[in-house]
């Protein structure tokens, strides 16, 4: 029996029944082939009081594979595996910070910045000997040096120094410049003696000077105000006790501190109305004065105020001494409207 199109019925079945098998083993296929499996990132599910976090699997390092060819063969030798390497930011800090180490010690004991050099400007009577001895920094590192320290130092120590500074040449290489100052009067006492500048700075006798106004004193100078006695004369008496343990050995011998310039401009004066060889005295009490030729002592005060007026007052009392042949130990115009002598 044939079909309208002319094809037989039994080819027709035929047909019909090879396409339902193909379609059953599509099926079949399906339901045997597992479902793929993706890899997702770690999922925690909450709810209300349960969490649950799955965990998570490091990440394998992979090994780089070599093959060696041989020859034109075609055939290949397989290499052992090596694996990467990989340097981190720790690793690399590292070996940074090592080497800051390393560099921070050889400078602070590298011969090359160990102080063999000190330059001085500005100094007559001091040597380079007498800064070292005070600093003693030869051969010590320049890294070590405190410029404020080392000027502390040296104001204390040398107080005829003033407008000192430190500079620092590297590798090692120290530079001092200051101002000495000059003497211009010699304080005489039986125990000291003691250089003054234009200023009234007391300084230490120290090198040579040339000729010096000498005054003759039975006493130190009269300073304006000493370390010494702005502590002694505070209330705290453990306080005062301490600081006064600190203060320096100069310090303590008055080095450094000032007398009054006008008691200078007054023994400059008094040179003007004496001979040339006469010695000018001082008394703690009775102020500036002179050795007479006579071999007495005459004091006329701290300053030369109304001095012809004292010059005359003390004529008239020479005359009378040699009148009435008297030989005083002392006399005394401090005051012009009282003057007095001592037998």
């Amino acid at each position: 029996m044939r079909s309208a199109a002319g094809i037989p019925r039994s080819t027709l079945v035929r047909e019909r029944q090879k396409k339902q098998s193909e379609e059953k083993m599509t099926q079949t296929s399906r339901v045997v082939q597992p479902p793929v499996i993706k890899n997702t990132m770690p999922i925690t599910a909450r709810r209300s009081v349960y969490a649950t976090t799955y965990p998570n699997y490091p990440k394998q390092s992979t090994r780089r594979q070599f093959n060696y060819a041989i020859g034109a063969t075609g055939a290949e030798i397989r290499l052992p595996a090596i694996s990467s390497i990989h340097i981190g930011w720790r690793l690399l800090s590292f070996f940074m910070g090592l080497f800051c180490l390393v560099g921070i010690f050889l400078i602070f004991n590298s011969p090359q910045f160990q102080i063999n050099q000190i330059q001085t400007s500005g100094l007559s009577r001091l040597t380079i000997n007498d800064v070292d001895a005070v600093l003693k920094i030869q051969g010590e590192s320049v890294i070590w040096l405190d410029t404020a320290q080392a000027k502390k130092d040296l104001e204390i120590a040398f107080p005829e120094l003033k407008d000192i500074q430190i500079t620092i040449d590297l590798p090692n290489q120290i530079n001092l410049s200051a101002t000495e100052r000059q003497p211009v009067l010699l304080w005489q006492t039986d125990k000291q003696a003691y250089w003054l500048d234009q200023e009234g700075v007391l300084i230490p006798p120290r090198g040579e000077v040339g000729e010096l106004i000498t005054i003759h004193a039975s006493a130190p100078p009269p300073l304006v105000i000493s370390n010494i006695e702005q502590i002694t004369t505070g209330t705290n008496l453990k306080q005062n006790q301490n600081e006064l343990a600190r203060l320096a050995v100069s310090e303590l011998q008055g080095w450094g501190e000032t007398v009054d310039p006008n008691l200078i401009d007054a023994a400059y004066q008094l040179m003007a109305f004496l001979p040339s060889d006469a010695n000018i005295l001082y008394n703690k009490t009775h102020g500036l004065g002179w050795k007479a030729e006579q071999g007495w002592d005459v004091f006329v005060g701290l300053t030369l105020n109304d001095i012809n007026y004292k010059l005359n007052a003390y004529q008239v009392l020479v005359e009378k001494f040699t009148k009435e042949g008297l030989q005083p130990s002392m006399v005394s115009v401090e005051f012009t409207d009282r003057p007095y002598y001592r037998e």
